[in-house]
């Protein structure tokens, strides 16, 4: 498919944990440790290109887009809900957020290698770094490092796509917001349900 230019699209913290707290909706529980991933990947979404929040690939029928400094293929999004939506779906579909709403950070980070999703042990990555289990290590590190500051914060309503939607004037952009708005506190409530639950979050080896 077509190569899109690679644009930025950063939002805060807060407004990241609302967005992708909304693509999670009844898994909330799960947002800390998926968050603390995506902050990972995306230098706390500072560095985040064209909505995607887990710098997944893209695959033969995708647009795509090609960062600064990696050649590999990453999807784009036309929204931040999209986006929030097919990251969500990537870890659900393979397994990986049953460990994050367990809080288990060990399987959540042994099911992300099993898919590859730094490259596989042993194999060079487009880069020509050959991909070790210090970086998947490492990459464990940083993520177990954010989860309970995620645990904690409050997410902050993220209005710029859903006011895009407003101005065409379609329902559909009305319903959007005012579900946006509602969902909000709702999102809110979970995660710090969440954090307060007692649940002990499990450390990389």
């Amino acid at each position: 498919m077509a190569q899109i230019a690679a644009t930025k699209t950063p939002m805060t913290a807060a407004q990241a944990l609302y967005v992708l707290g909304g693509a999670l909706g009844s898994e909330a529980a799960a947002l800390p440790m998926v968050a603390a991933q995506s902050a990972v990947e995306t230098a706390h979404w500072g560095a985040m290109w064209h909505w995607n929040f887990g710098n997944v690939t893209a695959g033969p029928n995708d647009d795509y887009q090609i960062l600064p400094g990696n050649q590999l293929h990453f999807k784009v999004y036309a929204s931040a809900e999209e986006g929030a939506r097919d990251y969500v779906r990537w870890l659900r579909s393979r397994g990986v957020l049953a460990y994050a709403l367990r809080g288990d950070l060990d399987g959540y980070i042994e099911n992300l290698k099993s898919h590859g999703y730094l490259g596989f042990i042993g194999r060079v990555s487009p880069d020509g770094h050959v991909v070790s289990q210090d970086d998947y290590d490492k990459y464990a590190r940083g993520i177990g490092g954010l989860i309970h500051t995620f645990a904690s914060m409050v997410p902050q309503p993220f209005r710029t796509v859903t006011s895009s939607l407003v101005r065409f004037g379609s329902a559909r952009g009305r319903k959007i917001a005012t579900a946006g708005a509602i969902a909000g506190l709702g999102i809110a409530l979970a995660v710090l349900a969440a954090g307060s639950s007692g649940k002990r979050v499990a450390r990389p080896r």
